[in-house]
């Protein structure tokens, strides 16, 4: 079971959440970032329900094993989509924003679908997982493009200029 310093990160991480909604209700910017303020509420309302499901059954329980990783497995995807539209505000300018969007869909059902292959063939448990070989093959796949995008940006400093960070 967590400690008492656990238990008080875990509180403060999940008001921060729920600060991330509040504030951009308030600040009228809810609408524009519409999937990653509904990926903070889905991860506030998790940490909710983990602790619920945590306090009620306890950490070794089966129960809290299975809700943490379906929970996970929807946050992955739900980051996934909030990463999709901060990409999509950003390449808005440049008129990609339709390939953009067919790219990542594509992606997305492809990851599935590999995920869904590997565990078909070695596991009588398929759902779950496949939930856990779903979240991790699309951190991957995330960290990836990330990776990808950042060593193809060119330098603005010219070739061979070096950088400072």
């Amino acid at each position: 079971m967590p400690g008492p310093l656990e238990y008080c990160i875990w509180l403060v991480c999940t008001l921060l959440e729920g600060a991330v909604v509040v504030c951009a209700v308030k600040s009228q910017s809810f609408r524009r970032y519409i999937f990653l303020n509904l990926y903070m509420g889905l991860s506030f309302l998790v940490s909710v329900f983990r602790y619920q499901v945590l306090s009620h059954y306890g950490m070794a329980s089966s129960e809290y094993v299975y809700f943490y990783y379906y929970s996970d497995t929807l946050l992955t995807i739900g980051l996934y989509f909030a990463l999709l539209n901060l990409y999509s505000l950003v390449f808005d300018e440049m008129k990609v924003e339709r390939f953009l969007r067919l790219g990542a869909i594509l992606l997305l059902g492809g990851t599935a679908w590999f995920s869904y292959a590997v565990v078909q063939q070695s596991s009588h448990r398929i759902l779950s997982h496949f939930a856990y070989e779903l979240s991790q093959n699309l951190y991957f796949v995330g960290l990836h493009s990330q990776d990808a995008r950042n060593t193809s940006t060119p330098d603005p400093a010219g070739p061979g200029a070096g950088s400072l960070l």
